[in-house]
């Protein structure tokens, strides 16, 4: 009913549509996903930065000229210097940073990753919250007829004089309370193409079409293969070990070499030189901050001990639940909302013969929609759940294609 109602919204809608595959493939184009890129992009230049000696230093200088003359030619001591000097970097340290910052790279890309399956995810509960609307809107428009239907009677009744005029009235007002639902309820619905195109970064508001509802079904045997945040922690695990690792090679400093040549009167002759510079390592800094990234790579091994502990705990909690809408859901179709439709039709029939008051009429009508509400909002409640669990055991969100990454 849902896919027929759709299909005759999308046919008369001006609004243009988009498979649910497409919207998901297109999210390169996300403003967000390409912050996410250009992210990544940074940390790889900085690695490139970070692997770098650093540009050779030219010095040029007069020395030693006379004071009183600056003359070129009266002391042998006099000429102009040229030097050339390079930093070197002999521990591996720039290496190691390089390494560490294309790391942090590959955990920003994970982060990206996961920030589509979070779309991903936000999509699936817009359609399941529009499918929701759908039927509830289907359920309103059959609580309409049937209390148009029954407003005849009453009026044939209070003709007779079988029922008060208020049986009437009440009735009336029920009516107008269900139209006030309704057209709050197609508001509602205008609102989710907004919402689908605020979520995906369109500039038009948009239907999605053919959305996968089996793949859902398969939610406890899809494969865990996309599981970004536990890949995102590896990463970062894998970076921080690396800063260590560099930070202990800050205890051999880095050099500077360099040569100059003098040139001085031709009648003296010219100067050649080298010199090397050694900073003595004798400060706390270089100590300091290695113990500081000893620090933060336990910090990131044990935030992975933690999530890969708590992950198997938090599927099962969710399975329980979803089991537990399984019940429920079973029980309000095949028992409560059974037992509450013939209900109200036993009431209905008595109240037509002048049997049973409006009162019971009324109520017994308000408690099968209600229990036709509950119905709904128990398999929307339980798709939620499917997504969410599929979306925490890191499967597929959507129907895979060969070669592509979700």
């Amino acid at each position: 009913m849902f896919g027929i109602l759709q299909l005759i919204f999308s046919l008369i809608s001006p609004l243009y549509a988009l498979t649910f595959g497409e919207a998901i493939e297109s999210l390169d184009q996300h403003k967000l996903i390409q912050v996410e890129t250009e992210l990544i992009n940074t940390l790889k230049s900085e690695g490139d930065i970070a692997s770098s000696w650093g540009d050779p230093k030219l010095s040029v200088s007069a020395v030693n000229f006379p004071k009183d003359s600056l003359d070129w030619d009266n002391s042998m001591m006099t000429g102009l210097k040229l030097g050339l000097s390079q930093k070197l970097t002999l521990s591996g340290r720039n290496r190691l940073e390089k390494e560490a910052f294309l790391e942090l790279a590959a955990s920003q890309s994970a982060k990206r990753e996961l920030l589509k399956r979070k779309i991903v995810k936000s999509l699936w509960i817009i359609e399941v919250e529009n499918q929701r609307a759908f039927n509830a809107l289907s359920v309103l428009r059959e609580s309409k007829r049937w209390l148009e239907s029954n407003l005849k009677v009453s009026k044939r009744l209070y003709s007779t004089g079988k029922v008060p005029q208020q049986a009437v009235l009440e009735i009336q007002i029920a009516l107008s309370k269900l139209n006030v639902e309704l057209a709050s309820l197609r508001f509602k619905l205008k609102s989710y193409p907004e919402m689908r195109a605020s979520l995906l970064s369109r500039e038009r508001p948009m239907q999605i079409t053919d959305i996968p509802w089996d793949h859902l079904e398969r939610w406890q045997s899809l494969e865990a293969k996309y599981d970004f945040f536990e890949k995102g922690l590896e990463k970062k695990l894998k970076a921080e070990d690396l800063q260590y690792q560099a930070k202990k090679r800050d205890y051999f400093p880095d050099i500077e070499f360099g040569v100059h040549y003098t040139k001085r009167n031709n009648a003296f002759g010219d100067f050649v030189g080298a010199s090397i510079t050694i900073p003595i390592p004798t400060s706390s800094t270089r100590y300091s901050k290695s113990a500081k990234k000893l620090s933060e790579s336990k910090v990131a091994k044990k935030r992975l001990e933690e999530y890969r502990l708590g992950l198997p705990h938090l599927l099962r909690k969710i399975e329980f639940e979803i089991h537990d809408h399984i019940e429920q859901l079973r029980i309000r179709e095949n028992e409560i909302l059974k037992y509450a439709k013939s209900s109200r039709d036993i009431v209905a029939k008595s109240y037509s013969r002048g049997g049973a008051s409006y009162k019971e009429l009324l109520d017994s009508h308000l408690q099968y929609q209600n229990e036709k509400f509950g119905v709904i909002k128990a398999r929307a409640s339980l798709l939620s759940k499917k997504i969410n669990y599929i979306f925490t055991k890191g499967s597929a969100l959507y129907p895979e294609k060969e070669n592509r990454n979700d």
